[in-house]
């Protein structure tokens, strides 16, 4: 007979979430995680499987939590608008210290984590984002709160490498001005020229 978890699997999870993100996979230990849990690494075997596995299931949870939110302010007025929401989430996570700087994604990434499985995962993160923001742009397009020339997939993926060089820059810059034109300069951007009077 099994003896009962001695922790709450959310919570653990949730403090593993947070390790991965601030150090990547690569640097982030078993021994690191044991260490901030509480919780002795038998438990943790037993309980999530290996490594990799507990990272999966704490990038699952951050996109339950951070990402999926993030994704639907797209949906909110019309296209231009949800773009400026989105972006501006963003950017107030960024600028908010209860967050580890950067963003999951971004931190995995640059961790470079040898790991397919993990690559696989991330890319499809991305590939979701940029197809998410496509149908924005179109959206956009077409009640005319974007400009009409701009290729959708083109400026879908100009917003997602922008929002991760955004990540980055907030790992070495603590001024959040700086981090908050760039929404201004995006909006430019998409926006149509305006009319001649």
């Amino acid at each position: 007979m099994s003896r009962p978890r001695s922790f709450d699997e959310s919570t653990v999870l949730n403090a593993v979430m947070m390790l991965f993100w601030r150090g990547g996979y690569c640097s982030t230990s078993m021994d690191d995680i044991e260490c901030s849990t509480g919780v002795m690494k038998p438990s943790l075997y037993r309980c999530f499987g290996k490594k990799e596995e507990l990272f999966l299931r704490s990038y699952d949870l951050y996109e339950q939590k951070y990402m999926s939110p993030l994704l639907a302010l797209l949906d909110e007025g019309d296209g231009l608008t949800g773009i400026k929401s989105f972006n501006q989430a963003a950017l107030d996570r960024f600028n908010d210290d209860t967050y580890p700087h950067s963003c999951f994604c971004v931190r995995t990434v640059s961790d470079a984590p040898p790991v397919d499985g993990i690559k696989e995962r991330v890319k499809t993160t991305v590939g979701a984002m940029e197809g998410k923001l496509r149908e924005t742009v179109l959206r956009g397009q077409e009640d005319g709160s974007i400009a009409g020339h701009l290729d959708p997939t083109a400026t879908a993926h100009l917003l997602v490498s922008t929002l991760f060089g955004v990540a980055v820059m907030d790992t070495i810059c603590d001024d959040a001005s700086v981090l908050c034109g760039t929404n201004v300069a995006l909006t430019a951007i998409l926006a149509p020229a305006p009319k001649p009077v």
